[in-house]
């Protein structure tokens, strides 16, 4: 597994920690990580086949909600998150002089 792909792994686990609600969908991990839906639905299959205990497919709500206990340790979500934030803050600063 590449760096990016365990990134967003561990992103997703954060995700599901931190926001009880709305439920987990592509598109967040789209606009997080600039991949495309396809990306983003082979993530959550890798994720659901590594870490079974942890998300389950709500239909109703059309996402993915948390179904068990974390899959990574809070100082891994909290260096994702950080990372995130900052490649985030860079992108908005470089694209205000573009």
């Amino acid at each position: 597994m590449n760096f990016g792909k365990t990134c967003r792994m561990i992103w997703i686990d954060a995700f599901l920690t931190l926001n009880k609600a709305p439920p987990l969908r592509r598109k967040h991990l789209c606009a997080e990580f600039g991949i495309s839906i396809a990306q983003a639905a082979v993530d959550f299959r890798d994720f659901m086949a590594l870490f079974p205990w942890r998300m389950t497919y709500d239909k109703t709500a059309k996402g993915y909600v948390v179904k068990g206990r974390r899959a990574f340790k809070e100082d891994d979500h909290n260096v994702i998150l950080d990372a995130c934030m900052t490649v985030s803050s860079v992108a908005k600063m470089l694209g205000d002089r573009a």
